[in-house]
């Protein structure tokens, strides 16, 4: 069993080995020259060649492949070191004008080009190149001899050299099309100007630029010099962008309260000595101090302004700060990343209603000869201490604590449960009404009636001071506990 085994399996690789040598190359039955006297001389027309082997073992079915690809790979290395050197040649006779017209104007691009076309030129000349292969069983060496003709490259590269001499005229007529474009939409006759259209076009631009191998003029104009041209116009419009406030960056809101407040801002950018409303320009907003509820991310509108909004804010002390979305920008170009450091901020403060209202107090006496001066003191002294924004000018209120109060005098004696009137000092009893109005919304807030608010004192004048003040202590009370 295991000697069928063994015969199969002898018969299996040499089948193999076969179809492998079939499928490559002819191999030379003999010995070839170049095998021979190999290190002594060049065996090919020109000398343009390359030779390689490598060794194989017999008993190892994949070692004949890879023992090929090694001399393949390391003919076709000493094969490339020679025509390298002849493709350069070649193509720097061929474009010597071009490089004498970009070498006036662009001394370190002058070799850039010439390399760049001598790539290009290589990798199809090189495809043209021709092979024979030898298997030394003495040796057990695979041997490859890869050789090209050099007038076959001297016409492969004139071929090619005017094939990309049209496309490189294509692109460039494409390209000066496509500044054209983007020049209108930086200075459209009519509408708004759209820079990031304009910029997106710019990098198409330098896109298509990439693709021209060597040097082209098209209407006066070079491919180098253009290039550079379309890069400064991206540079010095990235540069100029900025963010501007539309209004007050510290104010007061209220805190924990629906809101409806924005941060307008405009973005722009100066180009040629005018300023250029930046369209559709992503922001983002995040709380440096505080938090609360706003819109994250806005845009611009054509005008260049955004309005994101502030819907609640939970902490007294808030800032935030508004950036470039970068990460957005660099969908269209990572050159948006210079961006990362504009930024505006805005400082918030936000107070509870009666910190931030402004409150005009005026009571008024409806008993005659009473100085109605004491019961508004007392009112704006307690309301001051509790943070309440009290404004000495009606004109400049925006809530109105008004109302009036009355007093009476009760006498100086009480009677007590058994009939008997026992002396106890002055007294007076009092009644004040209050209300607050909503000076914008001409509405009333809060109103109140306080009724027999009693004062003593051991002297007329001080049982009515005290009644007075006991008056204003409950309106000013009633005001902090209900008005927050």
């Amino acid at each position: 069993m295991n000697k069928k085994f063994k015969l199969f399996d002898i018969l299996s690789f040499i089948i193999s080995f076969l179809i492998f040598i079939s499928s490559c190359v002819t191999i030379k039955s003999s010995m070839p020259l170049w095998v021979k006297e190999f290190g002594t001389k060049t065996f090919s027309k020109d000398g343009i060649e390359g030779i390689g082997f490598a060794s194989y073992e017999p008993r190892k079915r994949d070692s004949y492949k890879i023992a090929r690809d090694n001399a393949y790979n390391d003919a076709i290395k000493n094969l490339a070191l020679k025509l390298k050197t002849e493709v350069k040649g070649i193509v720097e006779r061929q474009i010597k004008s071009q490089l004498d017209i970009v070498g006036k104007k662009h001394k370190e691009e002058s070799q850039e080009i010439l390399d760049s076309i001598t790539q290009v030129m290589f990798d199809t000349v090189l495809g043209r190149k021709m092979f024979e292969e030898y298997q030394d069983e003495k040796t057990k060496r695979w041997w490859v001899f890869v050789w090209m003709n050099k007038e076959d490259v001297d016409k492969t590269i004139e071929e090619e050299l005017k094939k990309q001499e049209i496309k490189n005229k294509n692109i460039m007529k494409a390209c000066l099309e496509l500044e054209r474009s983007a020049k209108q939409y930086l200075f459209p006759s009519q509408g708004k100007p759209k820079v990031i259209t304009a910029i997106n076009i710019f990098e198409n631009i330098l896109s298509q630029l990439q693709q021209i191998k060597g040097f082209v003029i098209e209407n006066g104009i070079d491919s180098i010099s253009f290039k550079i041209e379309i890069e400064n116009n991206i540079k010095m419009l990235l540069n100029s962008i900025f963010i501007q406030p539309l209004g007050e960056t510290n104010f007061n809101v209220l805190i924990n309260q629906p809101l409806d407040t924005f941060l307008t801002l405009k973005v722009n950018a100066k180009y040629q000595s005018r300023n250029l409303d930046v369209e559709m320009f992503p922001l983002k907003l995040s709380f440096i101090k505080g938090n609360g509820n706003i819109d994250l991310n806005v845009k611009t509108d054509e005008n260049g302004i955004a309005k994101p909004k502030i819907y609640k804010l939970n902490n007294t002390d808030n800032e935030i700060e508004i950036v470039a979305d970068i990460e957005e920008l660099v969908k269209f170009s990572e050159r948006f990343r210079s961006l990362e450091n504009i930024r505006i901020r805005y400082y918030i403060f936000a107070k509870k209603i009666r910190e931030l209202k402004k409150v005009y107090v005026e009571i008024k006496s409806s008993t005659e000869n009473i100085d109605s001066r004491i019961v508004n003191t007392e009112i704006i002294s307690i309301l001051k201490k509790e943070g309440f924004n009290i404004v000495e000018e009606k004109d400049n209120a925006e809530y109105f604590l008004l109302g009036d109060f009355s007093i009476e005098y009760l006498g100086n004696k009480i009677t007590l449960p058994d009939g008997k009137i026992m002396d106890f000092g002055e007294m007076h009893s009092g009644n004040i009404n209050v209300e607050l109005k909503d000076v914008k919304k001409n509405e009333v807030a809060l109103s109140k009636n306080f009724v027999g608010i009693k004062g003593f004192g051991k002297t007329k004048i001080e049982s009515q001071n005290n009644t007075i003040k006991k008056l204003g202590t409950s309106a000013a009370d009633y005001i902090i506990s209900t008005w927050q």
